[in-house]
């Protein structure tokens, strides 16, 4: 993994370049290299290489390659497929790195074949010969990229901070996208290319930019999906699903330097390390968050499986006295606010996983997504499958006697829910709530995008486009980065999703069991006790667990002065926590300390 910066027009701009590439140190602490050029346009690509494949200096970046300069932060996995086919045609290579692949990929085959790669990306390529610049980001939007135009120049980054770094003009606060982070779910942070700053974007996941000599902007789709069912045996389902999965890890996991993985008790990130242990024979160390309280506590599954797989594991502590002063450290260090408390748990783990040596994770992020894992989808899984009576009146058995028990949330109690609503309003179950913060009238509406007629898979495609999963990456490349970690998501695999949008929902939940297809298609795999584990927790803890708001020091930080009271109520903030309220408000709580404390550093 790597970090970027850079700029491209018509202005040439007095860089401070040791802060440039200071900035990008934490995301590539293994080298620094700059390429420059001033002439009718300017160009400057600043990288710092984190090194993973192929370590030698030889594939450094910027990589360049006849007339085309790359900066290239991610992975390519079938880039060993790609290198074979270039090598037929006579194009020969220096390195065994995916970098040199990317570049004679793009020169030889074109931009528009981009569709053609497997894995995760955000790159920046330049062509001296047509005096054109190109933006591109992955198809789930795994590796962040921003860009920022300006007068006679656009500006572009990894990270916010290092675009704060880059500009010779301030950013000023986007303070709408700001109230939405706010006083609405995190979900809807992705609804649009936005930031938390004013005209600052994200290049859109499946998309590349490309920016002429003129500096006239062209936005290309790449990643396009079908949504057609196909009729298959559920046998064939299976298999399908069983050798995607594998041969995706074996891709997946390809590095030249020792692999780390985060362990829930749960079945996604279980079967990436079944995977990794039984077909790859691999000798894995796992981490686990240990969050010290009973109604988080995965400690028998987790144990189990490390038992059973026979893996090396350590236990992640929380301790609550420093979890104040770790998020002034973390604020200070980017430039927005962490959406919600797993967030900060990830850092954690992410902390543990660099101490420990390792500069790769791999985590089960876009599972629940893909195979259907929520506790709430099994209502619009009720809603599809309405019409077949045998099969609603059995499911809805199972479900109440394996699923509710476990559901808290009071819409996900409805089974009925969908045959009442046609919108998933419990998005904004906690908008009542929240909203008597706030010193303004707020007026949020939840739009669902309509990908396809049916209420489940819909559910999961706004969630892994547009909704959790965007903002999931987003925070999970920040909380890796932090400590020069690659966070790499099988899950998110292409060929895996395309495949699984032809599969009939109806097999996405079976006797009561959310991620079905998952659990029947790795059942040789998978140890029995997580297959067969109901219950939904992953990496959770309670508010109180983490800050003590009786501390002097929390205490003192609410009751400063700050423009966040422009709009929050902080005499409500402060009965909260003097009634000792803190659990029933953790969701704004949580994300008001953030925003204060970013608010306040900025």
């Amino acid at each position: 993994m790597c970090g970027i910066s850079g700029y491209f027009g018509k202005t040439k701009i007095n860089l401070n370049k040791k802060d440039i590439i200071n900035s990008l140190k934490h995301r590539g602490p293994d080298n620094q290299s700059i390429f420059e050029k001033y002439d009718k346009n300017n160009i400057f690509l600043a990288f710092s290489r984190l090194s993973i494949i192929d370590l030698n200096t030889r594939s450094d970046q910027p990589f360049i390659y006849k007339n085309l300069i790359i900066c290239f932060n991610g992975e390519i996995y079938n880039f060993k497929e790609i290198r074979a086919s270039l090598k037929k045609k006579g194009i020969n290579f220096s390195t065994t790195s995916d970098t040199e692949v990317l570049i004679k990929f793009i020169y030889y085959e074109g931009i528009e074949n981009i569709h053609r790669l497997e894995g995760m990306w955000a790159f920046v390529l330049y062509d001296r010969s047509k005096d054109k610049l190109i933006l591109c980001k992955d198809r789930f939007g795994e590796k962040p990229l921003f860009f920022i135009k300006k007068s006679k120049n656009i500006y572009f980054a990894s990270e916010i901070s290092q675009i704060k770094k880059l500009v010779p003009f301030n950013l000023n606060l986007n303070q709408d996208y700001l109230k939405t982070y706010l006083f609405t779910n995190y979900r809807n942070l992705n609804k649009s290319n936005n930031t938390n700053y004013k005209n600052l974007h994200k290049v859109e996941k499946g998309y590349y930019i490309e920016i002429n000599k003129s500096l006239n902007i062209v936005k290309k789709k790449y990643f396009k999906f079908k949504k057609k069912i196909k009729i298959q045996s559920y046998k064939n389902i299976k298999n399908n699903i069983k050798k995607i999965l594998i041969s995706n890890s074996i891709k997946t996991l390809n590095s030249d330097v020792p692999v780390a993985f985060c362990l829930s008790g749960g079945v996604d990130s279980s079967s990436l390390a079944a995977i990794a242990k039984k077909k790859l024979k691999k000798n894995i160390h796992c981490f686990t968050l240990d969050p010290g309280e009973k109604s988080y506590d995965e400690k028998k599954a987790v144990n189990n499986s490390v038992k059973r797989l026979k893996l090396k594991h350590s236990w992640v502590k929380i301790n609550k006295n420093e979890t104040f002063e770790n998020l002034k450290k973390i604020l200070s260090h980017r430039s927005s606010p962490l959406s919600t408390l797993t967030n900060y748990i990830q850092w954690l783990l992410y902390k543990n996983i660099s101490k420990k040596g390792y500069k790769v994770a791999i985590s089960g992020i876009g599972a629940d997504e893909i195979f259907s894992g929520y506790y709430d989808h099994h209502l619009a899984y009720f809603y599809d499958i309405r019409k077949n009576k045998t099969l609603l009146r059995k499911s809805l058995a199972n479900w109440k006697k394996n699923i509710l028990p476990l559901i808290r949330n009071k819409f996900f109690r409805d089974h009925l829910f969908y045959f009442k609503s046609k919108s998933p309003y419990y998005l904004f179950d906690k908008n009542k709530d929240i909203n008597r913060f706030s010193k303004m009238k707020l007026n949020f509406k939840f739009k669902e995008k309509k990908y396809i007629k049916s209420k489940l898979r819909n559910r999961m495609l706004n969630e892994l486009l547009i909704e959790s999963v965007p903002v999931i990456l987003e925070e999970e490349d920040l909380n890796a980065m932090y400590f020069s970690v690659e966070n790499r998501s099988p899950f998110l695999n292409h060929k895996l999703f395309e495949y699984l949008n032809t599969v009939d929902t109806k097999y996405f939940i079976k006797n009561g069991y959310a991620k079905n297809l998952l659990r029947d298609s790795l059942k040789s795999i998978l140890p029995s006790h997580i297959r067969k584990n109901y219950e939904k927790i992953g990496f959770n803890v309670s508010l109180p667990k983490l800050i003590n708001f009786k501390s002097k020091n929390v205490l003192n930080f609410i009751n400063k002065e700050s423009k966040i009271y422009e709009y929050v109520k902080k005499d409500l903030i402060n009965k909260v926590i003097s009634k000792n309220d803190i659990q029933n408000n953790s969701y704004f709580l949580f994300k008001f300390i953030n925003l204060k404390l970013m608010i306040d550093q900025n």
